[in-house]
């Protein structure tokens, strides 16, 4: 599939920088400076409609560690997790009928949390499991994931008011040195060095009633978060060049000043957005057409000269040179099973 450039660049909710700055604070540690050192705006951090990169959210847990020599550091995090830290997916989840529908909202919404990971819910016999499935680009970190985790096991227990039985637990992450402070948490049923990061619940308990279930108030909320995902998606502009470039390429290549016309910005704007974003329209183009290119001659239903006019080129021979760039072989080669000698280079 092509490259999303929202997973290439994925980003996390700024309040749970908020919660790391806190959990500094409260072991004596400048969270300020070591916000900065991160490059993150404090004032960011305060505002739960914003993003941040979750290349910078990774070396905020890194200089965390570092400060703080706690490698449990995350399970410390989590413990100042609160229902705002989701914005409006904590309401929505504390009103949820039961688990099971809380999690039904975590797997439509978490994208509102961070777009590094997607969640998916799969039945199985006896559990419905809660699966976390890191997707393409920046991974989040262990600590990252020990917070995530050990605030889904809080959260749960403050949604039942009671704690969480049956349960089974399975994370990617190495085993840790201290490995009790992670019993204290998730219990003696825990996995590491897994090939996944997914919970399993047992099916009875995730579908006994919750003390707080407010069907009105999670379908207000429910809305504030579709608001919140729509905004958040229009803002992505690389993403929209990206399919405005596979529009336009079968009349030619586009310049960077058609394409900021066909989307409603001006040339220097559109420059500006993609800069933020850490991509560039050369960058962006190679790559689609590159995609593109593999995929028609796997296809093998046009021939390597319409496989040229659909990518924006005048012939098929500056088509094949720059194919031969990307991948190593020729579009021919390619087709007739040599593969990717030296693909990804330009």
């Amino acid at each position: 599939m092509p490259m999303n450039f929202q997973r290439k660049n994925p980003t996390t909710i700024s309040s749970w920088a908020r919660s790391i700055a806190q959990t500094l604070e409260k072991e004596g540690y400048d969270s300020k400076a070591i916000l900065k050192e991160a490059g993150i705006d404090e004032k960011i951090t305060l505002n739960p409609d914003k993003r941040i990169k979750l290349t910078k959210m990774s070396v905020l847990w890194d200089l965390a560690l570092k400060k703080t020599g706690d490698q449990s550091f995350g399970l410390s995090v989590a413990e100042n997790i609160h229902h705002g830290t989701f914005h409006a997916l904590g309401y929505a989840l504390m009103a949820s009928t039961n688990l099971y529908d809380a999690f039904k909202r975590a797997q439509n919404f978490y994208r509102i949390i961070s777009n590094a990971v997607e969640v998916k819910l799969i039945e199985e016999k006896e559990y419905i499991s809660i699966n976390f499935i890191p997707l393409d680009g920046p991974k989040p970190s262990i600590p990252a994931m020990d917070s995530f985790f050990a605030g889904i096991i809080l959260f749960s227990r403050d949604m039942m008011k009671t704690s969480t039985q049956n349960m089974k637990i399975e994370m990617i992450r190495p085993e840790p040195k201290n490995i009790e402070r992670y019993h204290e948490i998730f219990g003696e049923n825990i996995i590491f060095s897994s090939i996944q990061n997914r919970f399993l619940f047992d099916k009875t308990n995730l579908k006994i009633p919750l003390p707080a279930a407010n069907t009105e108030i999670a379908g207000y909320n429910d809305k504030i978060i579709v608001d919140y995902l729509e905004q958040f998606d229009q803002a992505n502009i690389a993403s929209k060049v990206h399919k405005k470039i596979i529009d336009l390429l079968p009349i030619g290549e586009p310049s960077l000043e058609i394409l900021a016309k066909k989307i409603g910005m001006s040339k220097r704007s559109l420059n500006r957005y993609l800069k933020n974003e850490d991509v560039t329209y050369r960058d962006m183009l190679k790559e689609i057409r590159q995609h593109l290119a593999e995929k028609y001659l796997l296809e093998n239903r046009y021939s390597i000269i319409e496989i040229a006019f659909k990518l924006g080129y005048t012939d098929s021979s500056n088509f094949s040179r720059a194919f031969k760039r990307w991948v190593g072989v020729t579009p021919k080669g390619y087709r007739n099973g040599e593969r990717c000698v030296k693909k990804g280079l330009t």
